[in-house]
């Protein structure tokens, strides 16, 4: 057939196709880990609204078991059930229903963790809503061009024609370059308020460890990963049709490794905050009995200095006592 792929374009794409979700499955077992040691940290330390918190967390945990489901159900449906041949293969697509359901798991994901990330700078910023107004507004557009993509590609029950498969691909980079701008703008102000308020540090340890802790409760991590996915979405179409192993290699292992770290970025964020209130609360203890064994010394203190003054007096009444008996005898 003169338009039969080439065997070498052939192993390309089911290569791609099998190790991506192979390394999805890595990244879902290493977040499933991270997911309920933190869910266990958070509940056990008592942090505020926890069952909030614990809430969206898990809702993170289902969506990602959500996805590596549906990836791995449309590799085994076009390897095991239509893989005839590495043609077939090549060739095959999954069922619509799987695409309907890795889009329903994709979209909350990011926006649970764009969620997070807000709920950790209201509260960096003191609970302030003029701090994090652009974030929600951003976010509120990244949810409605979500649902705008999401209606565009189920019209034609999730076989979209030439046009429609653009416009869908452009709502899809758009919404990813606002969960963009909104991941950025958040971390930057929670970066910048981590930093003014740790500044003071001046050894070079307590600057390794302020980088650490901005990096981690700022999730800079997650706002890089939505930068890839954002420049992905905008590649021309030129590049797919110059380049179509590429662009199918880099549009494929992009979903598979960002969307974890929209789950694992997050995470780490809470239990590290789940750490930090359980410290802070710890060294308010810590101060509260040192005041009080300080309290409880300078009472004493005070209790042996009464005792000398008292000593002090009687020793002196019985000095003028003695003197008068002197005085009597003489």
């Amino acid at each position: 057939m003169a338009d039969e792929p080439s065997i070498a374009f052939q192993k390309s794409i089911v290569n791609t196709g099998l190790n991506s979700a192979v390394l999805l499955a890595f990244l879902v077992g290493a977040y499933t880990v991270i997911h309920f040691g933190t869910l266990y940290l958070y509940m056990t330390r008592k942090a505020p609204q926890r069952l909030l918190v614990a809430g969206a967390m898990s809702a993170l945990w289902i969506l990602a078991m959500m996805l590596l489901g549906s990836i791995w159900f449309g590799v085994n449906w076009c390897i095991v059930v239509q893989g005839a041949t590495r043609e077939d293969i090549v060739r095959c697509s999954p069922p619509a229903w799987i695409a309907l359901i890795q889009d329903l798991a994709e979209f909350p994901i990011v926006v649970i963790a764009d969620v997070l990330l807000i709920w950790r700078c209201f509260n960096v910023w003191d609970k302030s809503l003029r701090a994090t107004a652009i974030p929600l507004f951003l976010m509120l557009a990244e949810i409605g061009t979500f649902l705008a993509a999401l209606i565009a590609i189920s019209v034609d029950k999730f076989k979209p024609n030439s046009k429609q498969a653009t416009v869908y691909n452009s709502l899809l980079a758009a919404a990813f370059f606002l969960s963009f701008a909104s991941t950025l703008v958040t971390t930057v102000l929670i970066g910048y308020r981590i930093w003014s308020l740790t500044r003071h540090r001046t050894t070079p340890m307590g600057r390794y460890k302020h980088i650490f802790e901005i990096l981690v409760q700022s999730s800079a991590v997650y706002a890089l990963a939505m930068l890839a996915q954002a420049i992905q979405g905008f590649l021309p179409e030129s590049f797919a049709f110059k380049y179509p192993l590429r662009e199918w290699a880099l549009q494929t292992y992009m979903v598979n490794v960002v969307y974890p770290i929209a789950c694992i970025a997050p995470t780490i964020m809470v239990a590290r905050v789940a750490l930090l209130d359980s410290d802070n609360m710890h060294t308010s203890t810590t101060r509260v009995l040192s005041d009080l064994q300080f309290q409880l010394g300078s009472t004493r203190l005070d209790d042996t200095r009464t005792r000398l003054d008292t000593a002090e007096v009687e020793l002196e009444n019985l000095d003028g006592l003695d003197t008068r008996e002197k005085g009597l005898t003489t």
